[in-house]
Formats: C-alpha cells, sequence, structure tokens
C-alpha cells in the first residue's frame, strides 16, 4: 500500500538515497584524485579545482538532505536553489580547469577533453532537472510541504 501523500516517502526519498550516492561517489572521488596528486604532483592544479568542487558538492548535498525532512512551503524552492548551485560550481569549475588547459598548459593527467566537459557539467545538469521537475510540478511535494517550487526560471 502506498504511503499518504501527506507523508516523506515516494521520489522524495529517492532523491533523499540519489543525493546519499552522489555522496558516497563524491568521497570515492576525493579519495582517487588525492591519490592521483600522491603519485604525480603535475595534476595538482586541475585535481585541486575537482576536489574543491566535490566538497562544495558534498556540502549542499548534505544541507539539501537536512531540507528534505522539514516541512515548509519555502523548501522546494530552496532545493531547486541547491541544486542549481552545484550546477553554476562544477560549471565555473570545469570552465577554469579548460583555461588552465588550453591558455596556460597546464600538463594535464586527467585529460579535460570536451567529452569529460560534457560528463562533469551532466553529473550536476541532470539531478538538478530531475528535481525541478519533480518539485514544480509533484502532488507529494504540495502536500507534504504545503507548496510546489514556484521559481520564475522554472
Amino acid at each position: 500500500m502506498a504511503k499518504p501523500l501527506n507523508e516523506f516517502g515516494g521520489w522524495i526519498n529517492f532523491v533523499k538515497i540519489l543525493n546519499l550516492i552522489i555522496l558516497f561517489f563524491g568521497i570515492v572521488g576525493i579519495g582517487f584524485l588525492i591519490y592521483l596528486i600522491a603519485n604525480d604532483i603535475s595534476v595538482l592544479p586541475v585535481a585541486a579545482f575537482i576536489i574543491i568542487d566535490f566538497i562544495i558538492t558534498i556540502m549542499i548535498i548534505l544541507k539539501i538532505n537536512k531540507l528534505l525532512k522539514v516541512r515548509s512551503n519555502i523548501i522546494p524552492n530552496k532545493v531547486i536553489i541547491l541544486f542549481l548551485w552545484i550546477l553554476g560550481i562544477t560549471s565555473a569549475c570545469v570552465l577554469v580547469e579548460w583555461i588552465m588547459s588550453s591558455v596556460f598548459h597546464v600538463p594535464l593527467y586527467i585529460n579535460l577533453n570536451s567529452k569529460l566537459a560534457i560528463k562533469l557539467i551532466g553529473k550536476s545538469l541532470l539531478p538538478f532537472l530531475f528535481c525541478a521537475a519533480y518539485f514544480k510540478q509533484s502532488k507529494r511535494v504540495l502536500a507534504y510541504y504545503g507548496a510546489n517550487a514556484n521559481l520564475s526560471f522554472l
């Protein structure tokens, strides 16, 4: 039997589980990048920006998971804005890494080609689009938080 709409569950719970998976891979990614830096110091400039991206993403994901349990009509908008922050920070880090590799000719162990840049931005864009659509139209979000997301750019 399905939970009533006004209880925490359904896709809201899926968002929380998805965030925990992102958290796990972020921590594993930081560990891997530290391993790369320890073996080859030339990757430090690029790896540093990726580590910064992962750390900020982890902090924002923790904030989102904390907010998901709070029943307030402003939470859907806050969650979408936090996912938008993740998207912006990842895009900025990819841009800085691209500039470092192409303009300043920083040697890269991690080849930042267009496919990798698209993957890095995509890892932030997909959860943002999913959550934006879900928090804007979901009946469970409306019942649990008292409002759907109503940001003007959605």
